[in-house]
């Protein structure tokens, strides 16, 4: 199968993941000090060297895609791409929400989580999610396959956030500074406190690793209204 190189930068610092015939290899957050790029690119490079894997080695990336930082995002396709083109690697995108929720079900082994982010000027953006009985990841909605882009996220008002939000729903948060004293009032879901968690690459790899080639190729963030940066 090769190896599978996932970078998630929809926060900071980020972080980053290698997978090897299915299983993680190594994951590692960015150093903090090297927040921007070529310098956590360089770092990935070193980290790749000390694993004795070679460039060629990876048969496949893929990315975080949001929502999050948009500057992030854009630079982590950047580079992945510079990665992608010499070898005509496949480079593919995920939403990084879809991933943090998928690794919060696999792992706690509950059946619906709804993630809400900070989108600026009085909006949120809010992905809810339901793990099917054979772990299938389905849209909590409509009970579709998510199409793993941005048509996956709401983008709603602390007002429409209730009826967003399934009543079985454990509420999880990358913006928890932001967002903890909303949430607290709110309580949207399943009542219990949202619960602070971020993207990792981790979650990324292994979400991919899932859906393989059905995954959108040619990633590009996900755009809400208005534009999420930070």
């Amino acid at each position: 199968m090769g190896c599978t190189l996932a970078v998630e930068r929809s926060v900071a610092p980020g972080s980053w993941a290698l997978y090897r015939d299915g299983a993680c290899l190594a994951a590692h957050g960015f150093d903090a000090s090297t927040p921007r790029a070529p310098a956590w690119v360089a770092e990935l490079r070193r980290a790749l060297a000390g694993l004795d894997v070679a460039p060629d080695a990876l048969t496949s990336l893929v990315v975080g895609t949001g929502p999050g930082s948009f500057s992030g995002i854009r630079a982590a396709i950047a580079a992945l791409q510079g990665l992608a083109l010499p070898r005509a690697v496949p480079l593919y995108g995920v939403p990084s929400a879809e991933a943090l929720a998928h690794g919060y079900l696999q792992r706690t082994g509950e059946t619906c989580a709804a993630v809400i982010g900070d989108a600026r000027r009085n909006r949120l953006w809010c992905a809810a999610y339901r793990r099917a009985p054979d772990g299938r990841l389905l849209l909590a909605a409509t009970g579709d396959t998510p199409a793993h882009t941005g048509a996956d996220v709401a983008l709603v008002t602390w007002e429409s956030l209730t009826a967003a939000v399934p009543a079985d729903a454990r509420v999880l948060t990358p913006d928890g500074v932001r967002l903890a004293a909303g949430l607290a009032r709110v309580r949207p879901g399943n009542g219990l406190p949202a619960e602070s968690l971020t993207p990792s690459a981790a979650d990324l790899g292994a979400l991919f690793l899932t859906l393989g080639d059905t995954a959108p190729r040619d990633p590009v963030p996900v755009y809400l209204h208005p534009a999420v940066d930070g």
